[in-house]
């Protein structure tokens, strides 16, 4: 233990060297965690204690404006406490200490003016370290929440706390986030903020109705900002262009905002139907982004079946929309159809398929419900208007790149189901329109196996 006392004061003597770089800063608390799991270390306590302690008595400075001070030194000497307060909340709990509401508080402030009290211009690097600080301490107050409710303690009171430094955070993030190309922390900005919607959408289904008040759902408001920063800086650059070497900063920018939003989708806090503006570029971005989107995807199919087989049929939607003029004037057969979109569309389904043909019998229910929904789309108007209804008879070749995937049983049900739509468009169909209904017609019919005599 001895030498491990020793150790941890070499690691003191790292961390508050003001010279120490930031990764040596992380490097070092890093391996402090690690130590610490494996054997407690009292001088560990002590050491967060004086790092906390340093960060407060340099903030106070910074609020003395008497033209005496030396302002510069104790501007670099704040910036220098945050960056290892920062980097000790990304490893340690530090929630005994309450620095939330002090940091959000500072946060807030400092979004407003930009400015520390004593007139200095606010280094770049302290607002981002305040985000990530502040970012961490609502983490841990999160992980807090279990035990408290174990422990009995007033939980109404904390839980009002920590929804009240929820929505002060929100207000800086989306403050930055709605700013857009004009704001360069609007990334993490982005990214903190899906990671909040997370572990806070989380506690929806708890049964202690103080854990409930603090989840929180993202309102329609919220999420268009989100989505349109995300659209904007996801289709700036060509597929092509974000995979050159010179934009490889922008390509990981944009692919870690991507995959924040996309947790927020595949873990089921928003509807997974609201992520098909973005799927619908699966085949057009796949390069550089499809690894990401099939993940996603892959788990939005493992928690809800039915719902991601309804975001499968919004996806090709969008595509599909695009494959034909919306000109009413003309039947399908008759309206311009665009090859490049066709092809795209063929292909998004293709790849679509893929995802759900490594195990049919366990993804069946998605299947179904595809095939089902896709049919009613198709014959929407069949009833009321079936000459309308032709005009989607093209979307039944779609379907069809789905029909490998369905059982043999499922297919016999599936064709049930199509038939009697099947009936009532056919006296107004054209010679292309029958084609299409007969080819998924087909393609549903089981294969006839060839018998043969018994042997006598």
């Amino acid at each position: 233990m001895g030498q491990l006392n020793e150790l941890v004061e070499h690691f003191e003597l790292i961390i508050f060297d003001q010279t120490s770089s930031t990764t040596v800063l992380q490097i070092t608390v890093k391996t402090l965690e690690f130590l610490n799991r494996m054997i407690p270390i009292p001088l560990t306590k002590q050491l967060l204690n004086s790092a906390v302690t340093n960060y407060k008595m340099a903030w106070h400075r910074t609020q003395d404006t008497s033209p005496s001070r030396s302002t510069h030194n104790e501007s670099n000497r704040l910036l220098a406490t945050l960056r290892l307060l920062t980097v000790l909340s990304g490893h340690f709990n530090l929630s005994k200490w309450d620095l939330t509401e002090p940091l959000l508080f500072s946060l807030k402030m400092l979004l407003r003016q930009r400015r520390l009290p004593n007139g200095d211009d606010l280094p770049p690097e302290a607002f981002s370290l305040y985000l990530k600080a502040c970012f961490c301490c609502l983490c841990w107050d999160m992980e807090n929440l279990e035990g408290t409710a174990l422990n009995n303690v007033d939980m109404d009171e904390y839980c009002d706390v920590l929804h009240h430094n929820l929505e002060d955070y929100l207000y800086v993030t989306f403050s930055l986030v709605g700013k857009s190309n004009t704001e360069p922390l609007a990334y993490p900005c982005f990214s903190y903020t899906c990671d909040l919607f997370v572990l806070h959408g989380n506690l929806c289904g708890s049964s202690n109705p103080s854990i409930r008040s603090v989840a929180h759902v993202p309102s329609g408001n919220e999420l268009d900002i989100l989505e349109g920063f995300l659209m904007e800086h996801f289709l700036e650059l060509s597929p092509s262009d974000l995979m050159l070497e010179t934009n490889s900063d922008q390509l990981q920018r944009i692919r870690s905002i991507l995959t924040s939003y996309l947790k927020v989708v595949c873990l089921g806090v928003v509807p997974t139907m609201r992520a098909s503006k973005f799927y619908e570029y699966y085949v057009k971005y796949h390069a550089p982004f499809g690894d990401v989107m099939r993940c996603s995807m892959e788990l939005a199919l493992q928690r809800n079946p039915i719902h991601f087989a309804m975001t499968m049929l919004h996806t090709c939607l969008l595509l599909y929309a695009k494959v034909f003029p919306d000109d009413t004037r003309h039947a399908a057969g008759q309206r311009a159809l665009r090859p490049a979109e066709f092809s795209e569309l063929m292909e998004l389904a293709n790849r679509l398929a893929k995802i759900l043909i490594s195990n049919p019998m366990e993804h069946r229910e998605c299947v179904i419900a595809f095939h089902r929904s896709g049919i009613l789309f198709v014959f929407e108007l069949a009833q009321k208007q079936p000459t309308e209804a032709t005009k989607k008879l093209p979307f039944l070749r779609v379907l069809k790149v789905f029909v490998p995937l369905l059982l043999v049983q499922d297919k016999t049900r599936i064709l049930n189901f199509f038939e009697p739509y099947e009936q009532l468009i056919i006296p107004t169909c054209n010679r292309n329109d029958i084609a299409h209904l007969k080819e998924y017609r087909n393609a549903l019919r089981p294969r006839k196996t060839k018998s043969y005599p018994q042997a006598t």
